[in-house]
């Protein structure tokens, strides 16, 4: 038994230094050619085919927005009250922009939340 856990000692020791932990940093992320596409999809096939047959409106917008926000960063821990007063500009228009292949705004509020140093994610 002895041996054992010296051979596990020696097998997690090794791990620990064998392992880089340099952080890793990430690009900021850029919606590509086919979401500006399929963006537009979606929200036809949303209006048209779900069996709920949502209407892709304000109301939708609104709710799409408070709901990445509380996805995103549920304990709202993270992402400061001013960065979601400064993403509110886009509150009614996230029906428009999707339909039009206009996701910016996702991607932006994405990279602010990983960009949180108290976060302790990979790009900080």
């Amino acid at each position: 038994m002895k041996q054992l856990r010296y051979y596990l000692l020696i097998l997690i020791s090794t791990a620990l230094f064998a392992t880089d932990f340099t952080p890793v940093e990430f690009n900021h992320l850029v919606p590509e050619t086919q979401h500006r596409k399929v963006a537009p999809l979606i929200v036809k096939y949303l209006t048209n085919f779900h069996y709920q047959k949502k209407t892709v409106d304000d109301s939708l917008s609104s709710e799409l927005f408070d709901t990445y926000f509380d996805n995103l960063d549920p304990s709202r821990v993270y992402l400061l009250q001013s960065d979601v007063d400064y993403f509110k500009k886009f509150r009614y228009q996230l029906d428009d922009m999707l339909n039009s292949g206009h996701l910016e705004p996702a991607y932006d509020i994405f990279y602010l939340y990983e960009q949180r140093p108290d976060r302790g994610s990979p790009g900080t």
